[in-house]
């Protein structure tokens, strides 16, 4: 009996150990720009549209695509409606400044601003249109 109480206290002693490391430090900083970003709103100037839940069901269904943002910390691509649409980063402070190489399009902007708050990316594409991206 003494013996199997000590093997259960070695045991538990272990796994108490192992939960502590386990749990390790809570990230405090922002996730880079070169995560993987995946919409979840579309704010048009003040219409706020969810693209979470039945948007993403419809994307999947419907090859609707929607938008992504993948950066490899000096260019990134923007895709929606099925479409690529390019640039490059330039990091100013906390602000990403993203230039759109398609500015040959009137209602393409030639620059927008993104930034970073924890896994919350926001770009605004122009003035009043944001679109909200999110990573794990």
């Amino acid at each position: 009996m003494k013996t199997l109480r000590k093997t259960l206290c070695v045991i538990l002693s272990f796994l108490m150990i192992a939960g502590v490391l386990a749990c390790g430090n809570a990230s405090t900083g922002d996730a880079p720009i070169t995560s993987r970003w995946k919409v979840t709103t579309i704010d048009n100037n003040g219409t706020v549209t969810d693209m979470t839940g039945w948007w993403a069901v419809w994307d999947t269904v419907s090859g609707a695509k929607v938008p992504e943002f993948t950066s490899d910390g000096t260019n990134f691509t923007f895709s929606m409606s099925g479409k690529d649409h390019n640039g490059y980063v330039v990091q100013n402070g906390d602000v990403y400044e993203l230039y759109w190489d398609n500015t040959n399009n009137p209602n393409s902007p030639a620059m927008s601003t993104a930034t970073i708050t924890g896994n919350i990316m926001e770009i605004e594409l122009k003035p009043g249109i944001k679109i909200i991206f999110s990573t794990k």
